[in-house]
C-alpha cells in the first residue's frame, strides 16, 4: 500500500514492472491518471509517481507490515525523513548535542541560533543569523561539514509563518519540488524595506534554501545537505 506525503492513500493496480492509478466511479475502473514505479531506496520500497506522459510527479512511501500491524499510515518520518509533513527532523535548540553546540558557539560566537534539524547522514543543520542568514552543517562529533551564507549582503531576517508567504512561493515549490516540506521561512529586510524571502525546505532527503524576491518570484536555490 502506498501513501503520499500528505497521508493520502494511493489506489493502484499492478502491470508488468509498473502499476497504474485509475479513477474509479461507483466501483468501476475509469481512465488511467498516473503510473507508479516501485524501487528499493536505502532498503525501503519507494514508489515513484509519473504522469501518463512519463513526467515525474512525486515520491510515495510503501506502508510496511510493521506499519500496518501498528495501524500507522507510514513509519515516523519515512525513508525521506519528514516527508509526512510532521517535521520530525526538527529539534529544539536545547537538544543540540554538546559537541555540536560547542563547536558552533566557539567558531561562530556572534551568530544567533534560530533553528536546528537533523540530516539524513546524522549530522546537524543549524540556521543562524549574523548580519544575514547562515546554514551550518556539523557532524554529531562536532566537525564542520559545510557552512553556507544564504544572504550575500547584510540583511535582517525575521521568521514568518508559511501562511504569510506570497502565494507565488507555494505555487513554485509545489511545481518544482513535489512532496516538499517547509522547515523554516524568513522574510528579509534591508534598510527597513522588505527585499525578499528565504525558505528552507526538505525534498527527497535533501535540505535546500530557496530565495525569492519581495513579490514571491524565485531568485536562486542552494543545496545544503
Amino acid at each position: 500500500m502506498l501513501w503520499d506525503s500528505r497521508g493520502q492513500r494511493i489506489l493502484f493496480r499492478f502491470v508488468p514492472a509498473v502499476c497504474d492509478i485509475q479513477n474509479r466511479t461507483n466501483g468501476r475502473v475509469g481512465t488511467i491518471t498516473n503510473y507508479i514505479v516501485v524501487i528499493k531506496y536505502n532498503g525501503n520500497l519507494v514508489g515513484l509517481k509519473f504522469t501518463t506522459a512519463g513526467a515525474f510527479v512525486s515520491t510515495l512511501e510503501q506502508q510496511t507490515g510493521d506499519d500496518m500491524h501498528h495501524d500507522r499510515f507510514f513509519h515516523p518520518g519515512g525513508p525521506f525523513d519528514d516527508r509526512n509533513g510532521m517535521h520530525q527532523d526538527t529539534i529544539a535548540l536545547s537538544a543540540i548535542p554538546s559537541a555540536v553546540k560547542t563547536y558552533f558557539t566557539t567558531t561562530y560566537p556572534s551568530d544567533t541560533l534560530l533553528h536546528a534539524a537533523t540530516a539524513p547522514d546524522g549530522s546537524y543543520v543549524l540556521i543562524s543569523k549574523d548580519n544575514g542568514l547562515f546554514v551550518t552543517d556539523i557532524t554529531a562529533a562536532g566537525t564542520l561539514v559545510k557552512r553556507v551564507q544564504v544572504d550575500q549582503h547584510p540583511a535582517r531576517p525575521t521568521a514568518v509563518a508559511t501562511t504569510a508567504l506570497p502565494a507565488a512561493i507555494a505555487t513554485y515549490l509545489t511545481a518544482t519540488y513535489p512532496g516538499y516540506v517547509i522547515d523554516k521561512a524568513f522574510s528579509v529586510s534591508t534598510g527597513g524595506t522588505l527585499s525578499g524571502y528565504d525558505v528552507f525546505i526538505t525534498a527527497n532527503s535533501t535540505h535546500y534554501v530557496l530565495q525569492f524576491d519581495a513579490s514571491g518570484t524565485f531568485v536562486r536555490v542552494k543545496p545544503i545537505c
